[in-house]
Formats: structure tokens, C-alpha cells, sequence
């Protein structure tokens, strides 16, 4: 084999490897930003999950709230209607 010969296989062999570490760099890249990508979707679905609990409480507190609400003015009907009922008796 000649030297040509031998600078040139060389040069293939070269070419070959910088081409596999160019696909594997453009491989790795890709699933870089596969792996970024959902990352950021689970960050943004724990802070919808998040924003979800807080809503939720604070629809229950409401719901609390207003169960009170209605129980302290049915209670104060039904005093009304037996101080209305005690007066009528006098």
C-alpha cells in the first residue's frame, strides 16, 4: 500500500468516525431537548395541579361558608317563627 493509499484510507476512516460523532451529537441533542420539553410540561402540570388543589379548597371554604350562612338563617326562621307563635299565645 502506498502512502497515498494510506492517507487516503485514513482520511475515509476519519470521515466515518466524525460522521458517527456528528449523528450521535445530533441524537443526543435531540432527545436533550425531548427531556427539556418534558420537563417543562411536568413543572407546568404541577403548577396546574397546584393551582388546582388551591381552587379546590378554596371552593370548599365558599361551600363551608355558605352551608353556615343558610344554617344560621334557617335557625333564626324557626326562632322567629316560635317567638311569633309565643307572642300570639300572650
Amino acid at each position: 500500500m502506498t502512502d497515498e493509499q494510506m492517507w487516503g484510507y485514513q482520511s475515509q476512516c476519519l470521515n466515518a468516525m466524525v460522521g458517527i460523532h456528528n449523528g450521535q451529537m445530533a441524537r443526543f441533542q435531540a432527545m436533550s431537548c425531548e427531556i427539556y420539553e418534558k420537563t417543562a410540561t411536568l413543572e407546568l402540570s404541577g403548577k396546574r395541579i397546584k393551582e388546582c388543589e388551591t381552587e379546590l379548597e378554596q371552593q370548599e371554604l365558599v361551600d363551608d361558608y355558605e352551608d353556615d350562612y343558610e344554617d344560621a338563617r334557617l335557625s333564626t326562621g324557626l326562632w322567629r317563627a316560635q317567638m311569633t307563635l309565643k307572642m300570639s299565645w300572650i
